[in-house]
């Protein structure tokens, strides 16, 4: 995986980069292993004036894989209360259900605009059968201010990255990948 995403990096410059973008959100979404917020703050730093492709690229991406797991979700969803029933029934389980039941949307989009991964804004409202067209437009807001959000900072003022952990680790992950390959 480090080779891999030292070679991806290679191809910023390319037009066909922020579809990789997009693509590898998608999968993120399934596969966790991605740091592709990382990878899109170092496109950003690379070529600041394509912030906004990559932002849309990222959000793009993003809802593709958010609605791909939301279908799975909503389509084996009393398996899933079978297999996880105990878990739903946890307190903390309990406490993000009734955020999200009584602010809909809204707690949805400040979630998936927030740090927290985003396959937690996904499953409990999906479970919680919240309309899938409310969850989509929910998802599309919140992840979309906060690609623009991240990727506009990254341009314009990107020491204020260094104050965020998480995403100064992605980038040091992406970075640290590439200046292995580089020696």
């Amino acid at each position: 995986m480090e080779s891999r995403l030292g070679r991806i990096q290679r191809y910023l410059d390319r037009p066909w980069y922020p579809l990789l973008l997009a693509a590898l959100a998608a999968i993120d979404l399934i596969i966790l292993v991605i740091p592709v917020d990382g990878l899109t703050v170092a496109a950003v730093l690379a070529t600041p004036r394509r912030w906004l492709r990559y932002a849309l690229a990222a959000t793009v991406g993003n809802l593709l894989g958010c609605g791909i797991l939301a279908e799975a979700i909503y389509r084996n969803a009393d398996w899933l209360h079978e297999r996880i029933g105990d878990w739903m029934r946890s307190g903390a389980w309990q406490l993000v259900e009734q955020f999200v039941q009584t602010n809909g949307g809204w707690a949805v989009a400040l979630g998936a605009a927030s740090p927290v991964p985003l396959q937690l804004w996904i499953v409990i409202p999906a479970l919680a059968k919240m309309p899938a067209l409310e969850l989509f437009f929910a998802l599309l807001a919140g992840r979309l201010a906060r690609s623009l959000a991240l990727c506009w900072v990254a341009s314009h003022a990107p020491r204020l990255l260094s104050r965020s952990r998480g995403i100064r680790g992605e980038i040091e992950k992406v970075a640290g990948r590439r200046g292995r390959r580089q020696r």
